[in-house]
């Protein structure tokens, strides 16, 4: 998985150990997440933030490293290495940035040479020509008009998302404290059969209990996830929220609430925050049933590592997992 992400960190990688300086600019806006995933060391990572006034502050202190040439002094030992995101065009920077540009390298959509272009169809033609060549041309359409993201790219390599009717995206509901997406939801188009395995603990919690029950029925067409708050050890109030958040995917997405399988993770003890996790289901739903969103585009996110299990199973009709 994260190919794609893996393919361009190799990039910025590479440019910075030759060059020591990259001025990244992203006009498409679709690796900001990526950024934090570039772990260099000694690098300081500067990105722009709506003033390019406040950004040539902070960086400053770096140019002193840079001669009148616009190169590293020769008798810096130890020259910066410094990594400058910027999410828009370089054409609309005014040329605020442009000392950084010649003391070190650019980093764009359409760059040269080709190890310089970040442009995400070329980087996912390149990725899916190793590892999918009979796809990539098609992936790369679908980049281009808009219809992949990089999280979805991230996915397609054996991701659940593979499994032909199977649709999956997760967002951040509010219920880890580090802000970080909470809560997945995985649909499939039509019923699928259930292969479960559940804990043989005698403490059980709610969510394990609930998705017992519906599982038993034999067939499901959605798993609801949350990370932060296992819903274990709660009474009957953890059964009822465990019910709602069944009954809540049911409507939205138009199939019963018994069809609807749901898993927690997280802190033991503690009440689901239903109120965070009703206001931001919807907005999963929609993303997948036409009479909710008008249309089925899901951004793939995993939250729960649980359901990676399914990442090499392509039966010949869907399968879901509850575990």
């Amino acid at each position: 998985m994260e190919q794609v992400t893996d393919e361009i960190v190799a990039l910025i990688t590479k440019q910075m150990q030759d060059h020591g300086l990259i001025v990244w600019y992203d006009s498409e806006q679709v690796y900001d997440e990526v950024v934090d995933q570039v772990r260099l060391p000694e690098t300081t990572v500067l990105r722009y933030h709506g003033s390019f006034l406040e950004l040539r502050h902070r960086l400053e202190p770096f140019l002193e490293f840079v001669d009148d040439e616009g190169r590293f002094h020769v008798d810096s030992e130890t020259p910066p290495r410094v990594l400058i995101y910027v999410p828009l065009a370089r054409g609309m920077t005014q040329h605020a940035l442009i000392e950084a540009e010649a003391a070190g390298v650019v980093m764009e959509p359409g760059g040269s040479p080709w190890q310089r272009n970040t442009r995400l169809k070329l980087l996912a033609e390149r990725v899916f020509k190793r590892i999918a060549p009979d796809r990539a041309g098609a992936i790369a359409a679908e980049v281009e008009a808009g219809r992949r993201t990089l999280a979805e790219l991230d996915w397609l390599d054996g991701g659940v998302t593979a499994v032909p009717g199977i649709l999956a995206g997760g967002v951040a509901a509010g219920i880890k404290p580090s802000g970080n997406k909470d809560l997945a939801l995985i649909y499939s188009s039509t019923p699928a059969r259930v292969a479960a395995v559940f804990t043989s603990n005698q403490v059980k919690g709610a969510p394990v209990l609930v998705s017992m029950e519906h599982a038993r029925g034999g067939q499901a067409q959605a798993i609801v996830a949350s990370s932060g708050c296992s819903n274990v050890c709660t009474g009957e109030r953890g059964i009822r929220d465990a019910r709602e958040m069944t009954k809540l995917v049911g409507e939205l997405l138009r199939i019963p609430a018994t069809h609807v399988l749901v898993a927690s993770t997280g802190i033991i003890g503690v009440p689901l925050p239903m109120d965070k996790i009703r206001a931001r289901v919807r907005e999963l739903a929609r993303r997948f049933h036409p009479d909710v969103s008008g249309g089925n585009n899901a951004q793939m996110c995993a939250v729960l590592s649980a359901y990676e299990r399914i990442r090499n199973r392509q039966p010949a009709e869907p399968c879901l997992h509850s575990s």
